[in-house]
């Protein structure tokens, strides 16, 4: 057995629960990016259509809170310097993702963005069951 595939063996746990964070880390960076950089109509020219009928303010805060999920998700794991807030940081994700679902579904959007709420939302939920 080669020295990667042992390695991978005996890692795979660990290789998931990172996998899924950075995963998560970029999903929310990008938006939270993406939010705190253009303007409503921008977003909406994106095909975020539901900010134009938000505040910008709220979609400000959404941003930074995004931002910093993705932050809390990575950095306390990777130093181990309070390790617990990426648990935090995950909870903050899947409450960011029950209301995103929430506010799509009433304006009856399309299921593909259903659908990526629903996998960052299982993401989310496994990081803060497992870490």
């Amino acid at each position: 057995m080669s020295t990667i595939s042992t390695f991978i063996t005996e890692n795979w746990w660990a290789i998931a629960l990172w996998s899924v964070q950075i995963f998560l880390a970029f999903m929310f960076s990008y938006a939270g990016f993406m939010k705190l950089t253009k303007s409503a109509q921008g977003l909406s020219d994106m095909g975020w259509h539901w900010a134009t009928s938000l505040p910008l303010g709220f979609i400000r805060f959404l941003a930074v809170m995004e931002i910093l999920g993705a932050i809390g998700i990575i950095l306390p794991s990777l130093t181990g310097i309070l390790p617990y807030l990426a648990n935090l940081a995950a909870i903050g994700m899947i409450l960011i993702q029950i209301a995103a679902i929430i506010l799509h579904a009433k304006r009856q959007e399309t299921k593909g963005t259903i659908v990526l709420n629903l996998i960052l939302l299982v993401a989310a939920v496994f990081i803060a069951w497992k870490l």
